[in-house]
């Protein structure tokens, strides 16, 4: 482990930089705290989702999710939905000014992240590309508490809210 310390230091400020960034996004783009952003930013990455797969990427319950999605619904962001198949069930997508918005917020990150690796040839930004990957799928087998928790990446792709990484969905993701 200490021979990849100053590696597990500089994802730390990393993960902090973002997090500083939606933040700033979400105060500034939709004057929404630091959970409806993740939530949004998690709509503009996957697709629509229903509110109990949502509730359970933010790891809150679905009484809070309701409130969140009230909130969020009558400042215009999201809108709900009937499940096309299932009418019991209720989907949550962003609102089209709501998309435009985070694909501006996103665009601005891409330019960020093209402009940080511009020094990295094809092959150094298929490693980086692949390492993050592989810290994404590491990150998401960590329980807080207990540790690893063993999730495989077929685990992961059986969420219905994981989705593809926003690079894959988006332009500059």
């Amino acid at each position: 482990m200490d021979e990849y310390a100053n590696l597990v230091l500089a994802i730390r400020q990393v993960t902090l930089a973002v997090q500083r960034y939606r933040l700033r996004a979400a105060r500034a783009g939709f004057g929404v705290g630091a959970t409806e952003m993740m939530m949004l930013s998690q709509l503009y990455t996957t697709g629509p989702c229903t509110p109990t797969d949502l509730a359970e990427f933010l790891s809150i319950t679905t009484a809070s999710m309701t409130a969140l999605l009230d909130r969020l619904e009558a400042g215009g962001h999201i809108v709900r939905r009937r499940h096309p198949t299932d009418r019991r069930r209720i989907l949550v997508d962003l609102d089209p000014q709501a998309r435009a918005t985070l694909a501006a917020m996103f665009a601005y990150t891409g330019e960020a992240t093209a402009s940080a690796a511009s020094s990295l040839s094809t092959a150094e930004v298929a490693a980086v590309q692949r390492f993050l990957a592989e810290l994404v799928n590491a990150y998401d087998r960590v329980d807080p508490v207990a540790g690893f928790r063993g999730r495989s990446e077929a685990d992961r792709q059986d969420d219905p809210c994981s989705g593809p990484p926003a690079a894959s969905r988006a332009p500059g993701g």
